[in-house]
């Protein structure tokens, strides 16, 4: 999963393993699905259980191979990059017989958005095709311009001279003088975005390529501290019929506040509530 890109008959394969266990317990037992899939592998924040689809994983592993390779000097590393590059260092656009290279190309676009460059004294970085000076590429927001066709293989560090900034007249209407970045000591380096010290890390590129939904305030009170981590899934996934047995007044402030969010959040209806000796019995039907 980490190096290949794993076929969608694969994926929906072992998906359909494991949303039968979560649904009947049994990987072999097919059930009604209680909730959509994608909104089971939300986030507890969005009204999922936090479960990752393992497009997302493969995806997040195969960034993290493609990370690798671009800041490692080992023998693998030169040898894949020779492999799937031209010679100006830009990725093949042509058809390469490999079972690496799909899930390469699949992952090259998303992983640039999420990527740019802090320009240092090395020759890494193309000055038209690579995030370095504004939130896009020059070549996308200068699309088939004559001058960057003509230039198309030129590198950032062509403007740079004994250490500072040397812009030709021709590429200011390309570039804003007080945009340029500072120039690094060392050599040029690829940084992760929003992240805090710039590193890749699976998760952190899992939740920004998986889909969301909108975020719930009330998450808290039904995955809490307080509340069994059993309980909690049952009120999201559980059966045909939920039976919540609280020995609680139905006065009680937070047990009010947990029914309005589990029927808020669409998994129920309330069929009665009976109360009677301090006792609170909750029927919801799923």
């Amino acid at each position: 999963m980490s190096i290949y890109k794993w076929p969608k008959k694969v994926v929906h394969a072992c998906e359909r393993i494991i949303r039968n266990y979560l649904w009947s317990g049994n990987a072999e037992d097919k059930k009604c699905i209680t909730l959509k899939w994608d909104k089971v592998c939300t986030s507890t924040e969005e009204g999922g259980l936090g479960i990752r689809k393992l497009e997302d994983l493969n995806k997040a592993l195969l960034m993290k191979f493609l990370w690798k390779m671009l800041h490692s000097n080992d023998e693998w590393a030169k040898f894949f990059l020779a492999k799937y590059t031209d010679r100006n260092g830009n990725w093949i656009s042509f058809y390469k017989r490999s079972f690496v290279w799909p899930g390469i190309r699949w992952v090259i676009q998303e992983f640039n958005e999420l990527t740019r460059w802090s320009v240092g004294d090395d020759n890494k970085i193309s000055l038209w095709h690579d995030r370095w000076i504004y939130e896009e590429p020059i070549s996308y927001l200068f699309p088939n311009h004559n001058f960057i066709n003509q230039n198309s293989h030129q590198l950032v560090s062509s403007l740079i001279v004994n250490g500072k900034w040397c812009i030709p007249e021709d590429f200011l209407q390309f570039i804003q003088i007080e945009q340029l970045p500072v120039i690094r000591e060392g050599a040029d380096m690829l940084v992760w975005c929003n992240s805090i010290f710039s590193k890749f890390i699976v998760s952190d590129a899992i939740t920004k390529i998986s889909s969301h939904m909108p975020k719930h305030h009330w998450y808290k009170n039904i995955w809490n501290v307080a509340v069994l981590p059993s309980t909690a899934e049952n009120i999201c996934v559980d059966g045909d019929l939920l039976l919540l047995l609280i020995m609680l007044a139905c006065e009680n402030s937070y047990f009010l506040l947990l029914v309005y969010a589990v029927w808020e959040l669409g998994f129920c209806s309330i069929l009665n509530i009976d109360d009677g000796f301090g006792m609170t019995v909750l029927r919801l039907q799923l």
